[in-house]
Order: structure tokens, then sequence, then C-alpha cells
């Protein structure tokens, strides 16, 4: 992407060592927090326009206020679909901590399990930088991986499966926080750290929206936790 660009959308990055902040994306900045997947469509617009406003201000009060990409994403649309930022009294109900390999909720005491809820859902998690695991149902547009710490670093971020407490698979996918292979060892290591059971745990997509991301974006491809002695092993691509 264009240098000029970039800077035209007003974002400003510190990345620092193991942690994963904002990734250079235009939505991720967006001080409605809209959907960055709606957004995008807009953001393209913009990119191929001869405009010279930066993104935002081109979008919501310049020159791009009366585009309305109907086919795409219609404006009402783009309006509508923000995603939530927790607050901190907010986030309390997401915590988990785990003991003796075991997952279980901070305030309620009670056992993570990822098969309640609606059939097919997804469950994703992040790790923050203070090592708080948060964990909870994604809804599509409205809350995702950004929504736990609104929008902040965090060392880990990616899904995952429980079953009565005991985790059964999880794997690094994030379209915000784009997780690399440091950022899943860094999870690796907490949960080694909690004495959970890695040796039966899957770590790869298993379903088409993980496969869909993996191919717009850079991801991680694991090949299993394996023995303690072999650890993780993962192949960026």
């Amino acid at each position: 992407m264009d240098t000029t660009r970039c800077c035209e959308v007003g974002l400003i990055s510190n990345v620092g060592h193991m942690v994963l902040m904002l990734s250079y994306s235009h939505w991720q900045i967006d001080p409605r927090h809209r959907y960055g997947h709606n957004l995008h469509f807009y953001y393209d617009s913009w990119l191929h326009c001869e405009s010279r406003q930066p993104f935002f201000y081109w979008l919501d009060v310049g020159e791009g206020k009366e585009v309305n990409l109907v086919d795409q994403c219609p404006r009402s649309k783009l309006q509508q679909q923000c995603i939530k930022y927790l607050g901190p009294k907010e986030r309390e109900i997401y915590e988990v901590e785990v003991e003796d390999g075991k997952f279980f909720y901070k305030q309620s005491g009670k056992l993570l399990d990822t098969s309640e809820g609606p059939k097919n859902s997804k469950w994703i998690f992040v790790l923050s930088t203070s090592k708080s695991l948060y964990v909870g149902q994604k809804k599509k547009g409205t809350f995702q991986h950004s929504s736990f710490l609104a929008g902040g670093a965090t060392s880990a971020a990616g899904r995952l499966v429980i079953e009565n407490g005991i985790l059964k698979a999880v794997w690094p996918h994030s379209g915000h926080y784009r997780p690399t292979e440091e950022n899943f060892q860094e999870l690796v290591t907490f949960l080694k750290e909690h004495d959970v059971d890695l040796t039966d745990v899957k770590n790869s997509p298993t379903d088409e929206d993980d496969e869909s991301w993996s191919k717009h974006g850079s991801h991680i491809e694991t090949t299993g936790f394996g023995s303690a002695e072999q650890g993780y092993k993962a192949t960026i691509t």
C-alpha cells in the first residue's frame, strides 16, 4: 500500500516485542467502531478515487459522504453494524481462569463449555499483555476479538473449543490482530504454565470460515502441538 495513503488514514502504531498491536488496517482506528468487513468496501472506493482527503474525513463529512455502495454494502448497513467495545467492568464476565488444566469463568466459577449456546456458534479468545484470558461467543458485525480489550494490544488471539472445562481445540484466527507464530507461542506457553494437557488438542481451522480467512491475509499453518519434547511447530505463509 502507498505510504502516503497510509498516513492519510491517520494510523500511528508502536509495535512492541511479542505484542499484537493494531495492524495497518484502516478500520481498526475507526472511532465509530464500524465492522471492518463492511468498511473495507468504502476504503477500496477511497483508494481508487482521486481525493486527497484523509479516509475517515472523506467517508463521513467530505467528498465521499454521499457514496452508497448498494450492491456491496449499503451505507445504512455500514452505519448500523458496529463492534461493541467492552469497558473494564463489562469485560469481567468474560474473564476466564485456568487451574489444574481446566477453564472456568473467574466471576461465577462455572466451568467453560463452548457447546452451550446456538448450534455452530464460534468462540473467540484474547490473551492480554498482562496474561488475562477472555473468552466469548463471536457475533458477526457486533462482537469480535477487538471487543474484549476495546481494540487494545494482546499477546494472543484466536478461536477455541472447550468441553466441560477441558480444551479440545485452539488455533490462531483474528482478522483484527493478525496473530503470528510468536503470538501463538505465547498462548502455548501460557497453557503449559497452567497445566493444560495439549497432547490431543487440535490446533487447525475446522470450518470454511477459517479457511476463507486464511486465504485473505497472513496466517499460520499449524501442524500439531506434538509431545512435550517436540513442542509447537508452525509455518508462516
